[in-house]
């Protein structure tokens, strides 16, 4: 079998599509057992010279016209079809909601990450809003098998589109372990001084819901004089309204840092040095801030009620992210509670190391092969 994956993402800042590329692309030659061919095709072919090629993962260069996110669109729809025939594909994996319109004469396989632009729309970017409308339903409704990464998620493709219940299946996110020896341990120590506070990983947009994590600070910032630093990691996204106002009102601006984008050894430094991460995101289709973190033994407070609490399970400590007082009161029990920290950094060890790269690998090669039998 000979699998086509578009990664027509941007590479670089890294988001959770580029992730899962780099991921499920490094992960498929590792497997113990026969696999696919599978060629990746990439306008940022640089970004994946460190994966090992020439076994069964090839990377193939392509050049956008016009650049940017209209190139990317145009390649999807109008040159993968006429790759796929070229290289003699079986089925083409596209990895972010939407394959090919028209189709390409050959079955496909759609990873759908979520489905924030129907559930929280207002989050979403008119332009994004609009072009997914038009194309994730019949891109899902025409796919012979739809991979989702939760439970949650599956159950919600199947209510978006209940003709494809029965192609859903489910392959977890994994999580790197590549920068695992390159930052030191954690220690009581780091813990006990609060050296890297809270921290905060996730593009900067409404969807992250950083102005109530913000808000919670705050509070806490007025109630205490020792509260940790809120640390900020993630490229900027867009519409920071409502993060700018609640940055306006907290009583303690300087102790809100913003770092940017980080690259993954930097980030894996952050996980290692905080105190605890806070991930209240309103809506996530995974999550893979919370695995990371756990991976390196940070603690975790996250949403309940959504895909992350699934991805946490009883690892992390949960709040409600629509209650600015919830999401005071879990952080306050991170700040002041040591021996809740130290048997949630346990217990996150535990649980992630069921996310791997390779179980995922492993898992959409088998929804694949169902199709191509």
């Amino acid at each position: 079998m000979r699998v086509l994956l578009p990664a027509l993402v941007a590479a670089s800042p890294r988001t959770g599509v580029a992730t899962y590329l780099r991921g499920l692309a490094g992960a498929w030659n590792l497997l113990d057992r026969p696999v696919p061919e599978l060629d990746l095709v990439t306008a940022e072919a640089a970004a994946y010279d460190d994966l090992e090629s020439g076994q069964a993962l090839r990377v193939h260069p392509l050049s956008l016209f016009p650049p940017g996110a209209c190139g990317r669109i145009a390649a999807l729809h109008l040159r993968i079809p006429a790759l796929a025939r070229r290289l003699g594909s079986d089925i083409v994996l596209s990895p972010n909601f939407i394959s090919p319109l028209g189709g390409v004469g050959l079955p496909t396989a759609v990873v759908v990450q979520d489905l924030a632009f129907v559930h929280f729309a207002s989050t979403i970017p008119l332009a994004r809003r609009l072009y997914y409308g038009g194309t994730v339903r019949a891109s899902i409704r025409h796919a012979s098998a739809v991979l989702v990464s939760t439970r949650v998620m599956a159950d919600e493709v199947a209510e978006f589109e209940p003709s494809v219940a029965s192609r859903i299946r489910i392959a977890p996110l994994g999580v790197s372990s590549s920068h695992l020896a390159t930052v030191p341990e954690r220690t009581e120590n780091h813990r006990g001084r609060h050296q890297g506070g809270l921290l905060c990983v996730g593009t900067l947009e409404p969807r992250k819901n950083l102005a109530r994590v913000l808000s919670a600070h705050g509070r806490l910032c007025r109630r205490f004089s020792a509260i940790p630093p809120l640390r900020l990691v993630g490229a900027a996204g867009w519409d920071e309204r409502a993060f700018a106002a609640a940055l306006a009102e907290h009583p303690a601006p300087n102790r809100v840092i913003r770092l940017g984008f980080l690259p993954p050894s930097e980030l894996a430094a952050e996980y290692r040095n905080a105190r605890a991460l806070i991930f209240c995101s309103l809506y996530e289709g995974f999550g893979l801030p919370v695995v990371e973190a756990m991976r390196h033994g940070c603690p975790v407070l996250c949403s309940r009620g959504t895909a992350l609490a699934e991805v946490a399970g009883e690892a992390a400590l949960l709040a409600a992210p629509d209650q600015v007082g919830d999401i005071e009161a879990g952080m306050l029990r991170l700040i002041e509670d040591d021996a809740l920290v130290d048997a949630l950094a346990a217990a996150g060890r535990e649980r992630a190391r069921q996310f791997t790269w390779e179980r995922c690998a492993r898992r959409t090669i088998d929804a694949l092969e169902e199709v191509v039998a």
